[in-house]
């Protein structure tokens, strides 16, 4: 499949090498794969992520001095272990970075863009995804539409997830807020 390409590593082994991403998508998956938040895979990058793997992929991605104030974003009981493992939307990756975020205090902005259908989710989902698209780790299109029941692709993840590790980057280096 052209999808795929046989790679030869410098220790002699060969392994395939996944190219199922948009073009735009490609500096953040070799990013991620550099990084090594995610492995060399046949998972194709343009299919829906779980709010799991989204949560998973935010941790592999950020200081691990950061995990614990990603624990409470997935439940591990009720009904929550199934939707957990459904597709996640735009709107609730939205939720999930802004739940994150807001812990660090970078969720204090005056919201500054236009986004026509805020009015399709509740206003905890609005100002999330308003916060998102404010920062730049989520975009609108040339519409000013976000689409927050769309699904959320693994390759959109890796972007958002490479913006939010920018962040936290820089943020990192005036240290953790003791608490």
């Amino acid at each position: 499949a052209s999808n795929f390409t046989l790679s030869t590593h410098v220790k002699g082994f060969d392994y395939l090498t996944n190219h199922t991403y948009s073009n735009w998508a490609k500096p953040y998956v070799t990013q991620a794969l550099q990084e090594g938040w995610i492995t060399n895979t046949t998972h194709n990058y343009l299919s829906p992520i779980t709010k799991r793997e989204f949560v998973t992929l935010l941790k592999s991605a950020t200081p691990t001095s950061y995990n614990s104030l990603l624990e409470n974003i997935i439940q591990f009981n009720g009904s929550s272990i199934y939707k957990e493992n459904l597709k996640t939307t735009r709107g609730e990756a939205a939720k999930v970075l802004y739940q994150f975020l807001s812990q660090l205090d970078l969720a204090n902005i005056l919201p500054s863009k236009t986004i026509v259908d805020l009015d399709q989710t509740t206003d905890s989902y609005a100002k999330a995804i308003q916060f998102c698209v404010d920062i730049g780790i989520m975009s609108i299109n040339e519409n000013g539409y976000f689409g927050p029941n769309e699904p959320l692709s693994y390759e959109n993840a890796l972007c958002i997830v490479s913006k939010v590790n920018a962040i936290i980057n820089r943020y990192d280096s005036y240290g953790l807020p003791v608490s």
